[in-house]
């Protein structure tokens, strides 16, 4: 099942805090997945990644998340949290190492 079935069953079952932790849970898998790989810089200094061997801009695949999620943030008649929007990369990957 897909992000959206899920979230559209949960919501129908009247699980809607259910449907808004997953939607959260979702959206922080898809902003943090890239950190598994190497972040390597092109000329003109955007990130990316080779995720099997096809290369993603970094803030497209943040980006991609926001849009995807967005809308069911907005049936959900909820926000997207502070620590999620804008997401910042930077300090994920610094939070373990404090």
């Amino acid at each position: 099942m897909d992000i959206v079935s899920s979230v559209r069953a949960l919501y129908y079952l009247n699980k809607k805090e259910e449907a808004y932790e997953l939607l959260n849970k979702y959206l922080y898998y898809e902003m943090t997945y890239f950190a598994n790989f190497t972040i390597h810089k092109d000329e003109n200094g955007k990130e990316y990644v080779f995720i099997d061997r096809v290369s993603y801009y970094v803030e497209e695949l943040i980006n991609n998340a926001y849009l995807k999620t967005l809308p069911l943030y907005k049936a959900l008649d909820k926000e997207i949290p502070d620590n999620l929007a804008p997401f910042d990369y930077e300090e994920y990957l610094k939070f373990s190492k404090r």
